[in-house]
């Protein structure tokens, strides 16, 4: 996963125009039992950071650390009152642990997983009920994927609000273009993973909250336990369990 980061991303700049090293995506590898890896995929972890914390750089810290930079200069903490997450995943609460340390301070979650909601309101989160439409956001960072989630953040975010899609989901997703979407001006903004340049701040986001984010670590495990633990996880039943070689 870390080749995606500097081979992908190769300044503050320029995202992703050019991929050339994604190992697993469209470079073989990701399963093999030994894989030659290019220099610019390697992404140095200082001694400080312990193994089990250090995956946690790339999606969990670098994906919500980079969402959260995007948007804040479109709408910064003292504009936006009120932030909505949507989806209590790995990279759900990295945005909670990122917008508070960028100084949101008001931050609510939706999640149907009770046990992701309770770790989002320990890291200081609101819990907010899923599907209500009732309160209107200027920010909203959607990191389910699911396409209810998606097209509910259009209907309640605020006009010059920001509606940022960090979740993923591999079915066609349709717009429909009725009154609410055409009729108030508002930003959706996609991002993608994190800029190599991001790497330094994202090792100070993970000093700052290490307590917070060994949390989020919830089991490691042999190759031999692969599957069970893959499968639990696709259940919801972990948050970001590691798979710890000997």
């Amino acid at each position: 996963a870390g080749g995606a980061t500097a081979a992908c991303q190769r300044g503050d700049t320029q995202m992703c125009l050019e991929i050339s090293s994604l190992i697993g995506w469209n470079r073989p590898g990701g399963y093999a039992e030994y894989v030659p890896v290019p220099e610019n995929c390697l992404l140095p972890v200082p001694d400080d950071i312990e193994d089990s914390l250090a995956p946690l750089l790339l999606d969990v810290i670098g994906t919500s650390g980079h969402a959260v930079r995007f948007v804040s200069r479109i709408v910064p903490p003292q504009d936006a009152g009120p932030v909505l997450v949507t989806g209590a995943g790995p990279v759900g609460l990295g945005v909670v642990l990122a917008l508070k340390s960028m100084g949101y301070d008001d931050i609510r979650v939706a999640d149907p997983n009770k046990v992701r909601l309770g770790i989002a309101q320990s890291f200081g989160a609101k819990a907010h009920p899923v599907g209500d439409a009732s309160q209107r956001f200027a920010l909203i960072v959607e990191c389910s994927g699911a396409h209810a989630a998606r097209n509910l953040g259009i209907e309640i975010v605020l006009p010059r609000g920001a509606l940022v899609l960090i979740g993923e989901n591999a079915a066609p997703w349709t717009i429909e273009e009725g009154k609410v979407f055409r009729r108030k001006d508002f930003y959706m903004i996609r991002t993608f993973y994190f800029p190599i340049g991001d790497f330094v701040p994202n090792l100070h986001l993970l000093r700052r909250y290490k307590d917070e984010y060994r949390v989020l670590v919830d089991g490691e495990f042999g190759l031999s336990s692969l599957p069970e633990n893959f499968a639990r996880f696709a259940r919801g039943e972990s948050i970001k369990p590691v798979l710890a070689l000997d």
